[in-house]
């Protein structure tokens, strides 16, 4: 019994005199109460790290799902429309041509349904329903990945240019998105 008692002595630290005892002793040293808070202070070290280790890998796994994994998805969801104003020269049997035209892309990877346009000049005014021979009629069904869709513009001179392009569409995210353009021109020869 005794040398079972021997190998299982408990180590007792006490908090409020900063000393260790080795159970049944009567007095503690100085080295003795040095090398128990250093044993202490290990222990504690290695804990730490032990518990950082974990923290540490759930936080590269995190981090590898949502770049590997959620993000793409999300991405493979949206339409992400491009808009430009082109001043188009051409000639016809009648001489020189301009005419101008907003170009509306879809570069995203979804398709754009529900496409609706409103267009503002400078000021800020809206003049869709002002410019005759408008475009497509509103809304265009779809517009494909990669899919260019040209909408004219026939406006007189009391006009004045086109300052900007609200787009709104549905893709396969959850409601409507919307993006507004400020349209500046393009010459295309």
């Amino acid at each position: 019994m005794s040398a079972v008692s021997t190998r299982h002595r408990w180590r007792i630290f006490d908090l409020s005199h900063g000393s260790a005892c080795t159970g049944g002793c009567t007095a503690a040293s100085p080295v003795s109460d040095a090398r128990a808070i250093n044993s202490y202070s290990a222990r504690m070290s290695a804990q730490a790290v032990n518990a950082a280790v974990p923290v540490a890998a759930l936080a590269l796994g995190i981090i590898n799902l949502w770049y590997g994994v959620l993000r793409p998805w999300w991405r493979n969801r949206s339409g992400d429309p491009d808009a430009r104003l082109e001043l188009v020269t051409y000639q016809t049997r009648n001489g020189w041509q301009q005419d101008e035209r907003i170009v509306l892309a879809n570069r995203g990877p979804a398709q754009m349904t529900d496409v609706r346009f409103l267009v503002k000049d400078d000021g800020g005014q809206d003049y869709t329903n002002d410019v005759g021979a408008l475009w497509p009629r509103q809304p265009v069904a779809v517009i494909h990945p990669g899919q260019t869709l040209q909408l004219k513009l026939d406006r007189t001179l009391e006009h004045d240019r086109p300052g900007s392009l609200l787009v709104r569409w549905r893709d396969r995210r959850r409601g409507q998105q919307q993006r507004e353009f400020w349209l500046t021109y393009h010459q295309v020869p």
